[in-house]
């Protein structure tokens, strides 16, 4: 069986639709190659994941303890939309606390 060019285009485009993970309002930790988030899903667009109430966290301390209580050892809040390549997001965890919003 022989797929068209548009069949293709519009298949591939779909797929990229569908494979939407992310749920605007849920709370997020991100890993990235070289750092780490915390923020709000506002939106998925194009290559970009958007969030607000956004922190850049320097140091998680001990990760599975940051993970369990939602502690870090240093905190770095940020202001504005915050844009994630979503190709440089290594992996997400759901993030059950309240999102850090003071530095420490």
């Amino acid at each position: 069986m022989e797929i068209s060019l548009q069949d293709l285009k519009e298949l591939m485009s779909s797929s990229r639709e569908s494979a939407r993970n992310f749920v605007p309002g849920e709370h997020v930790f991100i890993r990235t190659g070289t750092y780490y988030l915390t923020g709000k899903v506002l939106q998925e667009n194009g290559q970009f994941l958007h969030l607000t109430d956004a922190a850049w966290i320097p140091d998680t301390g001990r990760f599975m303890n940051a993970l369990q209580t939602g502690t870090f050892a240093e905190v770095e809040p940020v202001t504005g939309i915050v844009r994630v390549g979503l190709g440089t997001i290594v992996d997400v965890f759901e993030w059950r606390h309240p999102l850090p919003r003071e530095q420490i």
